[in-house]
């Protein structure tokens, strides 16, 4: 799937490639992932998406976060 492993552009993975960004994901990005995936769950809800499809999307979007006070 080389035409999908597309360059990041910004974010926490700035310059890497999808897959690359995966392989080196560490245990607090994975956190904040599934932290953004409990704050936004009208995103994801009643949709039979694979969870590694949702996350390349994640990075692939800047990796956005969720602000806790």
């Amino acid at each position: 799937m080389p035409e999908q492993n597309q360059t990041v552009r910004g974010s926490l993975f700035n310059g890497k490639k999808i897959f690359e960004a995966m392989e080196i994901t560490t245990r607090k990005e994975l956190e904040e992932f599934l932290q953004y995936i409990v704050a936004k769950p009208e995103n994801y809800a009643e949709n039979a998406w694979n969870l590694s499809k949702i996350f390349a999307t994640w990075i692939v979007n800047k990796a956005p976060q969720v602000i806790t006070n």
